[in-house]
């Protein structure tokens, strides 16, 4: 929710890691390159240095998570 509201009126985008049994300890902002209220595409080097940190933490990257600030969640 911290990072909805730091990143709004954009959309925002994350990654989350962590144990396998999927608790979440991990979480890594992913910037949004088309900086808009209504959509995204992922940094690839944000995405890219989330994968490595959760890689070299030994964990699971869980989940991916973005915002709708300005849209239906569809």
């Amino acid at each position: 929710v911290a990072h909805a509201r730091a990143d709004a009126p954009r959309e925002c985008c994350g990654l989350l890691g962590g144990s396998p049994d999927g608790r979440a300890s991990l979480r890594f902002p992913i910037g949004n390159d088309l900086a808009s209220p209504t959509a995204y595409l992922t940094n690839a080097r944000d995405l890219l240095a989330a994968s490595k940190a959760v890689r070299a933490a030994g964990a699971e990257v869980l989940a991916f998570y973005h915002s709708h600030p300005a849209s239906a969640p569809v």
